[in-house]
């Protein structure tokens, strides 16, 4: 009898303990799992072996006018202390180190160290191929287009001579010859032949005024017109362009330097062949002009891409001669 009872008790015990087991293996799964965010804490992400840490302003300072001066050796040097100097946005527009290029193997050195070749500044909204195009740095155009990193509009094309995709767009579009510029690195608040002038791309102003430009056309600094933008920037061919399709030698414009023709500038930078060409026009010699190239050849007014000194004789010679004409 007393077995009995043992059996019955150790049965019910057993059941019991069942049901108990049954509770807690449901009471586990309604806990949250490991998983779970919320009830255990993220671990915190494992250090990375190098931190991330941005260009000094002295740095970037250091590295822009290696840039500028066309130091490559001071460039790799910088570069393999700070590589994201590259990247840099702190030129004085917002520009990047690679809008500053003046070589090719410096634009390479700067796009194979990730500089963005489609960065834009700040003031302009410009590519650094359109700076290039700006300064007359046609080798570094002609390498930053074979990457792919050329403009496509009708002001950059008369600014870098492309006839062949400035033409379309002219014959298409009547009135495209004539169209002004609006806040551009290239030139603003000017006309498509002030642009093609004040970079020498003659065959592009002739392509333009055979498609309605008006060579007498004021714009840009001092509303200055196409004809004195190429005299003052050099280009000769330009000049004479102009000259054979009627722009006016002696067309006067406002400046900071008082109210003066294209052979004011043209001799004051000491363009020889230019005040040449300006003369034979029928260019008329301001009062004051010869003195004031022979303070020129001194100290020579800022241009671009100045000539030789003796220069300022050969014009002053020539203006001698026609003063007295």
């Amino acid at each position: 009898m007393f077995k009995v009872k043992m059996i019955v008790a150790i049965g019910v015990v057993l059941i019991v303990l069942a049901a108990i087991g049954e509770v807690v293996v449901r009471v586990l799964d309604a806990l949250p799992k490991a998983t779970d965010k919320t009830f255990i804490a993220a671990e915190p992400e494992a250090p990375t072996t190098q931190q991330i840490v941005r260009p000094t302003r002295a740095q970037e300072k250091l590295f822009y006018q290696a840039v500028d001066r066309n130091d490559l050796a001071a460039a790799r040097k910088l570069l393999a202390t700070q590589p994201l100097l590259a990247q840099a946005r702190s030129g004085d527009q917002g520009e990047t180190p690679l809008h500053h290029a003046g070589s090719i193997a410096m634009a390479q050195l700067l796009l194979d160290a990730g500089a963005d070749g489609n960065a834009r500044d700040r003031e302009y909204n410009a590519r650094p191929v359109r700076w290039a195009a700006n300064e007359w740095r046609t080798d570094v155009v002609k390498f930053l287009e074979s990457r792919g990193l050329g403009d496509a509009d009708i002001c950059y094309y008369c600014a870098t001579g492309n006839v062949e995709k400035l033409t379309p767009l002219l014959v298409t579009d009547s009135q495209a010859a004539n169209s002004q510029t609006e806040k551009d690195v290239l030139g603003s608040n000017r006309s498509l032949l002030h642009i093609a002038a004040q970079n020498g791309q003659a065959k592009v102003c002739e392509l333009l005024i055979e498609h309605g430009a008006d060579v007498a056309a004021e714009g840009g600094f001092f509303n200055a017109q196409p004809l004195e933008n190429a005299a003052w920037a050099g280009f000769t061919d330009t000049v004479k362009v102009l000259i054979a399709h009627g722009a006016n030698v002696n067309a006067q414009v406002n400046s900071d330097q008082g109210k003066h023709t294209a052979l004011w500038w043209a001799a004051l930078t000491g363009r020889k062949e230019i005040a040449a060409a300006l003369l034979d026009a029928g260019a008329k010699v301001e009062p004051g002009l010869i003195a004031a190239v022979q303070q020129a050849k001194r100290h020579p007014y800022p241009g671009r891409a100045l000539p030789p000194k003796d220069d300022y004789d050969a014009v002053i010679e020539l203006l001698q001669q026609h003063e007295t004409k």
